[in-house]
């Protein structure tokens, strides 16, 4: 059986062998994503308020949901690996990157499934792969939208799965306000060396 959780970066564990894989996009794109759905989230439920400018603060200053992004990657990353593959502390844990999903969805999910210690055939990924797009899952919504909480209706075409796509955060952040605080931040706070090239814009 599998147990999904949320820590920052999504993760699976799988409970029979104790390993775990986690996903990372660019860390725009990942604060971008989080903006959209913490602020459509009824606030009873943990959502956000507070206007885009305010997010950011308090995002840079670690005050929202995961607490400080560069704490919580040093938590389980090795400081000084030079590749996100190889960075995990534990070997219980796959590290793969959004943009390398995106890139090889085939490649991603058999290193899953390799680490997670289960055969997979040609045959039955053919059969898998069109059920890991977000088109796929964007038409069925009721099977990955969670259901722990309720989701604000603002008429702006919100959807728990959104587009999938790479650059979101290019579009919704500023090159003022907004990337000022990212470039405080990465002045400030020491990353793992392989998540370095992800704090670029």
């Amino acid at each position: 059986r599998t147990r999904t959780r949320s820590g920052g970066w999504g993760r699976r564990r799988t409970e029979a062998v104790r390993r775990e894989w986690a996903v990372g996009p660019a860390e725009r794109d990942r604060w971008a994503c989080c903006y959209h759905h913490l602020s459509h989230m009824a606030v009873d439920d943990g959502g956000y308020e507070g206007s885009l400018d305010d997010f950011v603060a308090e995002w840079t200053a670690g005050r929202l949901a995961f607490g400080s992004w560069p704490a919580h990657l040093s938590s389980w990353l090795d400081p000084e690996a030079p590749a996100l593959a190889a960075a995990a502390r534990d070997p219980r844990v796959l590290v793969v990157s959004y943009e390398g999903m995106k890139a090889d969805l085939a490649a991603a999910t058999r290193a899953v499934a390799r680490h997670i210690r289960v055969d997979v055939t040609d045959e039955e990924l053919a059969v898998i792969l069109p059920r890991l797009d977000v088109g796929y899952m964007r038409k069925n919504i009721g099977a990955f939208e969670p259901k722990s909480c309720n989701w604000v209706e603002k008429g702006d075409g919100f959807q728990f799965v959104r587009k999938g796509e790479v650059g979101g955060g290019k579009v919704l952040f500023t090159d003022g306000l907004h990337e000022a605080r990212f470039r405080a931040l990465f002045e400030t706070a020491t990353v793992p060396k392989c998540c370095v090239p992800f704090t670029e814009r």
